[in-house]
């Protein structure tokens, strides 16, 4: 019996236990995991597409006045020129270049002609007897292919284009290239178009130049020389010979101070201390001259320039008394006198601009 109590015991606490275990494990997960209502998900928002809109760039242009042409770029390796208005007119609400990318990206553009486009992304200009009345163009990394591209319509003016070569003209007289641009003006087979210069145009005029040396002058140091004196010798001298149209600008007389000592071999310099000798006896004088209307002269008058205004004091004599006194030397030949820059006996050109004026425009007579 006592067993049987002792087993039945154990039972009935094996019956509490289990149900405890049960217990625990439902209040951990109703702890852990309450429930919750569904959380449903969020679908992507449709991208968002632009409307595309059109700049139509020949509609607002009064096509009944005056000569009417284009000017197409990007369609090959030289510009499409268009002027058949009737051609033109076909295509006035038909052409247009899209402002817009379906993603909302600017492309086309019009540009008065007060402002300046990027050159890569222009595709078309407008002119008006050769004068630009506008400019328009459509962002290059999207219009890159601009005879295939789906944001340009040429409506028809591509039939009616011809390609047009640059001509580079150049002019050494300003009269010849003023008659050029009023010819230019005065005939419609000829053109400047975008080849025309934004400022500055026509050019004015740039007299040719030029600058001539004249021998150097040297003097004693105890009588420097009168610039003035000189500077007057060297004018009446230059205006008699210079040709028609050509004046003298200036006249420039420079004092360069004294040579240095220098081995009549080697050309080095003779030193006292460390130090290059100087000849104090004599001064040095450069003598140059602006001329304005000519760029050239002949050698006979340079030579002739250069027997009229030189002025050079031989001072052979007192070197030698120099030489034996400072240099201890009675080798007068053996040394020489130069100038930092060198000194000349003669009249020569240091340099010569010519009259020069570039002109660039189209012959369109081969064009329809």
């Amino acid at each position: 019996m006592i067993r049987l109590a002792f087993i039945g015991v154990i039972f009935f606490g094996g019956l509490i236990a289990f149900g405890g275990f049960h217990l625990v494990r439902g209040f951990e997960k109703s702890s852990s995991d309450p429930l919750k209502p569904a959380t449903p998900s969020t679908p992507h928002p449709p991208s968002i597409v632009a409307e595309v809109k059109n700049l139509y760039f020949l509609q607002d242009i009064d096509l009944d006045q005056g000569n009417i042409a284009l000017v197409l770029f990007n369609l090959g390796p030289d510009p499409l020129f268009v002027r058949d208005i009737n051609i033109i007119k076909a295509a006035q609400n038909k052409a247009y270049v899209s402002i817009n990318a379906p993603n909302g990206q600017i492309l086309g553009s019009f540009t008065p002609t007060t402002k300046a486009a990027r050159t890569e992304d222009i595709f078309a200009q407008v002119y008006r007897n050769d004068a630009l009345l506008g400019t328009f163009s459509c962002v290059f990394l999207e219009c890159s292919e601009f005879s295939n591209t789906p944001y340009i319509n040429y409506g028809g003016l591509r039939t009616g284009a011809t390609p047009i070569q640059i001509i580079e003209d150049h002019f050494d007289t300003y009269t010849d290239y003023l008659s050029t641009i009023y010819a230019i003006t005065a005939d419609p087979e000829f053109m400047l178009l975008h080849a025309r210069p934004m400022t500055d145009f026509p050019e004015l005029r740039t007299p040719a130049s030029m600058q001539i040396s004249f021998p150097t002058v040297i003097v004693p140091t105890s009588d420097p020389l009168d610039e003035v004196a000189h500077e007057l010798l060297v004018s009446i001298s230059l205006s008699a010979v210079l040709p028609d149209g050509a004046s003298l600008r200036n006249i420039t007389i420079s004092q360069l101070g004294n040579g240095i000592v220098v081995d009549g071999d080697n050309h080095t310099p003779v030193l006292a201390g460390g130090a290059p000798i100087s000849y104090p006896n004599a001064l040095y004088y450069s003598v140059t001259a602006w001329i304005d209307g000519t760029a050239s002269i002949d050698q006979k008058i340079l030579d002739s320039l250069t027997n009229q205004t030189t002025d050079q004091y031989d001072f052979k004599t007192d070197f030698a008394l120099f030489a034996r006194d400072r240099l201890q030397s009675t080798c007068v030949d053996c040394f020489l006198i130069l100038m930092n820059g060198g000194s000349r006996d003669d009249t020569y050109v240091i340099q010569s601009q010519a009259e020069l004026y570039n002109l660039n425009y189209f012959d369109l007579r081969d064009t329809p």
